[in-house]
């Protein structure tokens, strides 16, 4: 409010806020789960700015932007608990009590036909409201790969729906076809909803992105918003299913009915070998090391002499 009543702080004040953000930067290229609210980027072009400003740190327009900067590293080290020793460690660590969510059977057993396509959406929303925190950078890039997942799913829809009308005349079975062209249908219209509504938080600040993730913060956590979310995926999966099916029974329908069934047999056990293998390959076991007969060797305890009498009090501490 009163810069110039400040100039005799200015200097110091610079001087610390440049250290701070230096660590912050740091700490925002080693890791990817930061706690300062600023991207290392943004550090940079912080820190560049207070080096031009050294030469003028008692200026008031210089104290000025050099006390909101300090305004936000104070309000960061408040939600952070800094310098306690329950402090948050990382934008994932959790130092708050969060009420117990309600176990719905009729939403796990919705989220079990969906393949299980809801907890991917649900994990992603929690990651982001730690403690009910939204940091912007986490949010942005979170709506990004939203609006460009959206995107994709709606053309791979839309190419769907075309192939199922293109073969409507000469299809086999229509009501595969018609089943298929409804969930493609369906898929469309939910994945343009979800579009319109995540391209309206392009860009926005984490202070929209806590407003937008409280209201979906139900008695169920995020459950609901997660099943809407999964339903343009599935959709296309199930619609999908359906088409491989039509394909099929157009391959195989016309053969005599004493060869049918065995071809039907053939192909199916084939296609089972496939998929286990697949499932195989992208599921691996996880290695174990017990029982293993290597050995670390036991570290060594290091031992000192030093008097810490002719030490200052903080070579002592460390």
């Amino acid at each position: 409010m009163f810069p110039a009543t400040a100039s005799q702080y200015a200097a110091t004040a610079l001087n610390e806020l440049s250290i701070i953000l230096l660590n912050a930067r740091a700490d925002a290229l080693t890791s990817e789960i930061p706690t300062f609210p600023y991207t290392a980027d943004e550090c940079g072009r912080f820190i560049d700015l207070l080096k031009c400003s050294k030469e003028h740190a008692s200026n008031p327009y210089i104290t000025t932007f050099v006390a909101r900067l300090w305004v936000v590293v104070a309000n960061h080290r408040f939600f952070t608990h800094f310098g306690e020793d329950h402090c948050r460690m990382s934008s994932m660590h959790s130092i708050l009590e969060s009420p117990r969510r309600k176990q719905s059977i009729i939403l796990t057993a919705i989220s079990k036909l969906l393949f299980d396509l809801p907890i991917e959406h649900r994990e992603q929303l929690e990651k982001l409201w730690v403690d009910q925190l939204v940091y912007s950078a986490a949010w942005r890039k979170h709506v990004s790969d939203r609006v460009g997942d959206l995107l994709q799913k709606m053309t791979w829809i839309f190419a769907l729906t075309i192939a199922n009308i293109l073969i409507l005349p000469i299809s086999y079975c229509p009501a595969l076809n018609k089943s298929s062209i409804v969930l493609c249908l369906l898929g469309l219209c939910i994945t343009f909803v979800l579009y319109q509504e995540q391209r309206r938080f392009v860009d926005t600040s984490g202070t929209v992105g806590a407003a937008y993730l409280d209201t979906r913060d139900t008695t169920y956590g995020f459950e609901p918003t997660a099943i809407v979310h999964s339903m343009p995926q599935a959709s296309f999966v199930l619609a999908f299913f359906l088409f491989a099916s039509q394909g099929f029974w157009m391959a195989f329908g016309d053969l005599p009915q004493r060869v049918l069934l065995p071809t039907i047999i053939s192909v199916a056990v084939v296609l089972g070998l496939v998929c286990i293998a697949v499932w195989i390959a992208l599921n691996p076991r996880e290695k174990t090391y017990e029982g293993s007969e290597t050995r670390f060797p036991a570290p060594v305890p290091l031992e000192f002499s030093i008097d810490s009498k002719d030490l200052p009090t903080v070579d002592c501490m460390v």
